[in-house]
Order: C-alpha cells, then sequence, then structure tokens
C-alpha cells in the first residue's frame, strides 16, 4: 500500500454489484462480495443460481493474484445482496453481512483457503488425483469450477 503500486487482476466473468473489500488481518489475502451473474446463458429458469448468484472473491496480495470466487448462495436458499464484510481478530473467520435476507453469513478461512489450494487447474490433473471423473460424479473438482458449485462451502460456513 505504501508505494501506490497498482495492478489490473481480472475477476470471472459475470462479477457485478462489487462491495466492501477487506483485507485478511495477515495482510496476505484481499476480500470483496459481489454478485456473479449468469448473463452469457439463457434464463430457462431462477432457482438455484441460475441467474444471479452471491460471490465472495479472494485475492492473494503477495503474489497478486486472483484466487478464486466461491458462491455464498447454498442449493435450496439464496444469499440474496452480500452487502460488506469484516473479518475476526485472528483471520479465522469471514463475517458477510447479507442485506437482502438480513442474515450473517460466517465463513471460516483457513479451511476454505486449504480446499482452494488443493485444487488442479485441468481436469487431466484431477484425473491424476483421482478426484475426477466423466460422469461428473465430483464437484470442484478443478479451480475453474468453484464459481458455479453452490455447495463448494458446505460445511465450511453458517
Amino acid at each position: 500500500m505504501a508505494s501506490g503500486e497498482t495492478k489490473t487482476i481480472r475477476l470471472p466473468n459475470g462479477i457485478t454489484d462489487l462491495h466492501n473489500l477487506c483485507i485478511s488481518p495477515d495482510g496476505k489475502y484481499a476480500f470483496a462480495v459481489s454478485i456473479l451473474a449468469r448473463y452469457a446463458h439463457p434464463t430457462t429458469q431462477i432457482e438455484r443460481g441460475w441467474m444471479n448468484t452471491a460471490a465472495l472473491t479472494i485475492v492473494d496480495i503477495q503474489k497478486k493474484s486472483f484466487v478464486n470466487s466461491v458462491l455464498l448462495d447454498d442449493v435450496d436458499f439464496g444469499a440474496a445482496n452480500p452487502w460488506t464484510l469484516k473479518p475476526s481478530a485472528d483471520g479465522q473467520k469471514l463475517y458477510i453481512a447479507i442485506a437482502g435476507t438480513h442474515e450473517l453469513c460466517i465463513v471460516d478461512v483457513p479451511p476454505m483457503i486449504e480446499k482452494l489450494s488443493k485444487l488442479p487447474d485441468t481436469i487431466e490433473e484431477a484425473k491424476s488425483l483421482g478426484i475426477y471423473d466423466d460422469r461428473g460424479t465430483y464437484s470442484s473438482s478443478i479451480k475453474s469450477a468453484v464459481p458455479n458449485d453452490l455447495a463448494f462451502l458446505v460445511g465450511l460456513k453458517k
């Protein structure tokens, strides 16, 4: 921050309505909440995030790179209008105000980062690790699948 250096970091196509950037207490990650719009696909149904989903985007500050965007919605319940967020003092939790449903979402940060860091980049790598098959049985077996996975944060948020 002191140097004033900037870098452009591309976010997933469809990220809109970005709100409240915050930095983890250790200074390693930046977090922001937004809507992830599915405008590039035909609207054939509204349920289960086919039009819009609520997203938490993570940026690695030291590497100046995009980590991923995880969905705050559940399979059957949306997280309408994520508005602001704040990390706990120890960096273990991320508190996210969900304005549209008047709720507070609490994300366990270290296990989320660990889960994201273990994902391979390609299907071939995922197959070699035994976490992918052609039937699509496993969700989020590669990094690029995470922004479409409504179940990625199961067990990591409440």
